[in-house]
């Protein structure tokens, strides 16, 4: 679920896989990454997250990889319109974190994800998703634990 940063009114979300009918709304200017670009790269899925009152609507994206043994987060982000302390929605980067852990569960690979972070994003991950970090590096973890509790919040 997402929560309406003003009404508290929450929303059931619903994640699909990208669509040729999407393309249209993945225009760069709005969008930090390319989402197109991302979508023709073989080796990955992106999925969508909408609600289901409105489902035409999208507020977050992630793409990921399945590496064998853990899902690859490659790109994560939230609409222009959640992004920053005046965002309109609450939980739309957990909920993408979330359905990630639970098709790693799905594959059988205990709910393990790994991404890379941004320097300043490593303490919000940590206290967001309950990541770890790997070393001294960018790189961050989801335990089974972790996965679990980001599944039973979020989905």
């Amino acid at each position: 679920m997402i929560t309406n940063r003003i009404s508290q009114e929450q929303f059931q979300t619903v994640f699909l896989e990208i669509t040729k009918k999407d393309l249209p709304g993945l225009h760069k200017k709005f969008w930090s990454f390319d989402w197109k670009r991302e979508i023709k790269l073989a080796d990955r899925v992106v999925y969508k997250l909408t609600t289901q009152e409105n489902p035409d609507v999208i507020q977050g994206l992630i793409s990921w990889s399945d590496l064998g043994d853990h899902i690859f987060i490659n790109v994560v982000e939230s609409a222009p319109f959640n992004r920053s302390k005046e965002r309109l929605y609450q939980g739309v980067a957990g909920n993408l974190f979330a359905i990630a852990c639970q098709e790693s569960f799905v594959r059988g690979y205990e709910g393990f994800i790994v991404f890379e972070s941004k320097t300043k994003l490593i303490n919000h991950y940590r206290e967001l998703l309950g990541a770890q970090r790997l070393g001294n590096s960018i790189r961050m973890f989801v335990d089974t634990q972790a996965a679990n509790d980001l599944i039973k919040l979020y989905l």
